[in-house]
């Protein structure tokens, strides 16, 4: 008895390791997988901000220096080693992210974010909006005022802008990466709706 005692507890005892070692592969596997998608973001708006700075130097350097100040904020949040941040970090990025996109584009870039106080500590994926953001201002921005606008729910958070209305959506390098790193964290999915004079994108959350 004592025997066959000590042989179910080793076999216990190895099959919990198994498992173990199996869940912890799985999460480095996902954890890979989340670097990966997160490291295809697109960081031409970086560049292009660098090149206005430059020529802002002359011209304007009050300007030139809030514009490194702001760019250096945003870099300090995007180093950030987690995938999952809270809506008022996020939200925190996307202002800044617009700030530096309004020293190419001269103030145009209007944001119109909604009181989001009850929800900002929903955890959602680094990027997420301020993907949204700059999706709006790369096919929306017609040479005019853009004005985005940002709302939220319990399970939504919306993101329209009064720009150009694509004929057809097409999900490209940048919308694909935000659904797939929606579906392996499990946090939600993104849809889009054409609207009469706006286009609108929702990342749907999971409750």
């Amino acid at each position: 008895i004592g025997f066959l005692t000590f042989l179910v507890g080793f076999i216990l005892h190895q099959f919990i390791s198994m498992k173990y070692k199996n869940e912890s592969i799985k999460n480095q596997i996902l954890e890979t997988k989340l670097k990966a998608l997160e490291n295809e973001l697109n960081p031409h708006f970086l560049f292009n901000a660098l090149n206005s700075v430059s020529e802002l130097i002359y011209q304007d350097p009050k300007k030139a220096e809030n514009a490194v100040i702001e760019i250096s904020k945003f870099l300090r949040n995007a180093i950030n080693k987690e995938s999952l941040i809270s809506l008022e970090t996020e939200i925190s990025m996307v202002k800044t992210y617009v700030n530096i996109e309004n020293v190419r584009f001269d103030g145009k870039i209007v944001l119109n974010i909604e009181d989001f106080g009850e929800f900002k500590n929903i955890k959602i994926p680094k990027f997420s909006i301020q993907l949204l953001v700059e999706n709006a201002i790369k096919h929306g921005y017609l040479g005019k005022t853009l004005n985005i606008d940002i709302n939220f729910s319990k399970d939504k958070i919306r993101v329209q802008n009064d720009g150009k209305i694509a004929n057809i959506v097409k999900f490209g390098t940048g919308l694909s990466n935000l659904q797939k790193r929606l579906e392996l964290q499990k946090v939600g999915n993104l849809s889009f709706e054409k609207l009469d004079d706006k286009m609108l994108f929702i990342i749907e959350l999971k409750g």
